[in-house]
């Protein structure tokens, strides 16, 4: 299929989260997707997911073709494991124990 647009898009997360996935959505036929210059393999189709681990600071390059005029939806969603410092929890405080009952203890150990 000649022709088309050529997109090219540098996504990143600010908060320089882990992990990065991308949700294309295009009414034209989305082809010729790469990643940091490499080919895909991705079968032409009008949507596309691409999922990230260990992204780095900079971010990630990601270039398409998409044939016909209409408009191309991105979704982002960046996550990574545990809380933020500032929502970390805090140590228990001593007037509480440790545990109540021996009900709540680890059978294992």
């Amino acid at each position: 299929m000649p022709g088309g647009r050529r997109l090219v898009i540098r996504a990143r997360s600010v908060r320089q989260a882990t992990r990065l996935h991308l949700a294309l959505r295009s009414s034209g036929e989305i082809t010729d997707v790469r990643v940091d210059g490499r080919e895909t393999g991705l079968p032409s189709g009008h949507e596309i997911h691409l999922a990230y681990t260990a992204i780095p600071v900079s971010g990630v390059g990601l270039a398409l073709t998409v044939h016909g005029s209409g408009p191309v939806r991105l979704t982002a969603i960046d996550a990574m494991h545990g809380l933020p410092a500032q929502l970390a929890p805090t140590a228990r405080p001593p007037a509480f124990m440790e545990t109540p009952s021996d009900e709540l203890r680890d059978p294992t150990s």
